[in-house]
């Protein structure tokens, strides 16, 4: 009886102290911005490492008809906002929450739009000259990160364009997202669609409420 008592009393503690560690990491968002905070600076620090060459790399894919988007000096490297955001919302909306360090550790290697550029092509020769970027890509010893990350995107309702993404040993296997987009195509992002994005996935990317579900409605009118 008494090993019995015991062995209550302990399975007890350790449900407090589980749920006393639950709430002070996982709930608490304070801890939740640090986390994210350190993984957004963690990857700003490696794509740092490497930006200048791969900047000057995706500049020589460039030709007479295919240039990168005037923005993309700005937006090459996502702002430390915008990558503390994301990984926030993606360790609030994970299941598993026994370790939440290796939660975040992990959403943080999934992360592959870090380092991105665009490329705009007119219409009429678009699959050709995306083909040839993508030749050029492979002789330079790039691969495609995965399979599922090349994402043709010209079926969906809320945005046009093709998003691929490739490691290049020669820049330290950094994921480089490249997207390409008709001149149409980047005005209407841009313009219409990227604003209600941005507010979509900060609001309700993680939520599947009717309210949310009209961030979608309003990128319909738009194309």
């Amino acid at each position: 009886i008494i090993y019995i008592y015991i062995y209550i009393y302990k399975y007890r503690m350790n449900k407090k102290s589980y749920k006393k560690s639950y709430k002070k990491s996982y709930k608490n968002e304070s801890y939740i911005n640090t986390l994210s905070s350190k993984g957004a600076s963690k990857l700003l620090k490696k794509a740092k490492v490497n930006i200048n060459e791969i900047k000057t790399y995706m500049e020589s894919l460039q030709n007479n008809y295919v240039s990168l988007s005037n923005s993309y000096e700005k937006y090459m490297v996502k702002s430390h906002k915008s990558l503390k955001d994301k990984i926030k919302q993606r360790i609030i909306s994970s299941k598993k929450v026994d370790n939440i360090n290796e939660v975040s550790n992990n959403i943080i290697n999934t992360i592959t739009d870090y380092v991105r550029f665009t490329f705009i092509i007119p219409d009429k020769i678009y699959t050709r000259e995306i083909k040839k970027i993508i030749n050029k890509l492979l002789k330079y010893g790039c691969l495609d990160y995965k399979l599922s990350k090349r994402d043709n995107q010209w079926n969906r309702c809320d945005y046009k364009g093709v998003n691929i993404v490739y490691i290049c040993k020669k820049f330290n296997n950094i994921p480089i997202e490249i997207q390409f987009h008709t001149p149409s195509s980047l005005y209407i992002k841009e313009k219409y669609i990227h604003p209600i994005y941005e507010q979509w996935r900060r609001e309700c990317k993680y939520n599947n409420s009717k309210l949310c579900n009209e961030y979608i409605m309003n990128m319909k009118k738009y194309v």
